[in-house]
């Protein structure tokens, strides 16, 4: 079974660095943020790799898209 990362926050500074070396490691991850501006990421990772990220845009507090 291979663990997915869900990564709160991804769009901001310690999310895109936290995305960055998940996706270097070759690791499943999801960016969940209310933020769907990606220009931290687009300096950190290429768009294949970006791909690789499955994004989810919505509020943490919202339980039924946490579950």
């Amino acid at each position: 079974m291979t663990a997915t990362y869900l990564v709160t926050g991804g769009m901001g500074c310690i999310g895109a660095w936290t995305l960055y070396h998940l996706v270097r490691q070759g690791k499943r991850a999801v960016c969940f943020d209310l933020n769907d501006d990606r220009h931290r990421l687009d300096l950190l990772l290429t768009r294949d790799e970006q791909e690789q990220i499955t994004f989810v845009r919505g509020d943490l507090t919202d339980t039924a898209l946490v579950r």
